[in-house]
């Protein structure tokens, strides 16, 4: 229909109300919306309709403003919703959805209008194609070779304090790269020598690893690198604040994590 878009045949000027710049077409789509039908019939037979109201046969919708005080705001029926947040959207040169939503509020109102002008704008081509991503720059990293046996390469990482009534306040945490098995060492703190125990028991229990994936802590120097080199074992360091790349054990930790707080907040003691 000719009168379905009307909205982009009266581009946007942000000091004039667009819509009501044709009464006519705005007051056949109220009429036409399901929902805004109801209201429109109630009014027109003398009924209160709690925050709306007709003005010049226009629905209208009542908000309280702590500055600007009553606001009488056009109901846009859902037929021109997509059209008018067009319009406010092009017109401003493709803002984000919240100012998008801003400027729209200060003349109309409908239903859902955070929903929906967010999905409008997350979805605009433009935005899509000519916006820079926002954010630190995610670098590309370098795969490490799967393994392709048990305990070939192995992820080690620490965590602690756990506020546990023992001493052994830290727990080292293990995982096989190849089958994901997850093992747990308790201990006193956060040292070379706690390292290399935990270190050792998997040596002791599945063969030494030809690889290991650790972050930077100090705990993986000292002692227990010089254990590593001299039975041939690779020490793959990851980079600093790129937790991803030692995202096999940081799954784990963040879960083990929250379970501990459970057991520390919730468990009776016996």
């Amino acid at each position: 229909m000719q009168h379905a878009d009307f909205l982009s045949r009266n581009p946007l000027s942000l000091n004039v109300n667009v819509m009501t710049r044709n009464l006519e077409w705005l007051n056949v789509e109220q009429r036409r919306d399901a929902q805004l039908r109801p209201v429109i019939d109630s009014l027109h037979n003398g009924d209160i309709v709690p925050g709306y109201l007709l003005e010049s046969n226009v629905l209208k919708r009542e908000r309280s403003d702590p500055i600007l005080g009553v606001q009488k705001l056009t109901v846009v029926p859902k037929s021109f919703q997509w059209s008018l947040i067009n319009t406010y959207h092009t017109a401003l040169k493709h803002p984000g959805w919240d100012k998008t939503l801003h400027k729209i509020r200060e003349t109309y109102y409908f239903e859902n209008m955070i929903a929906i002008i967010r999905d409008f704008v997350n979805n605009c081509v433009i935005c899509r194609t000519s916006k820079q991503t926002s954010g630190a720059t995610q670098v590309q990293m370098h795969p490490i070779s799967k393994p392709t046996m048990p305990f070939e390469v192995i992820h080690m990482d620490a965590t602690g304090k756990l506020g546990t009534p023992n001493d052994q306040e830290y727990v080292i945490v293990t995982i096989d790269a190849f089958s994901k098995y997850v093992l747990l060492r308790y201990c006193n703190d956060k040292s070379p020598h706690s390292t290399l125990g935990a270190l050792k028991q998997v040596i002791n229990l599945f063969g030494t690893p030809r690889q290991i994936i650790v972050d930077g802590g100090r705990e993986y120097l000292g002692e227990y690198k010089n254990y590593c080199d001299r039975f041939g074992i690779n020490i793959h360091t990851i980079a600093p604040g790129v937790t991803r790349a030692n995202g096999q054990v940081e799954s784990v930790m963040s879960t083990l994590k929250n379970a501990l707080i459970m057991i520390k907040n919730y468990e009776t003691p016996e």
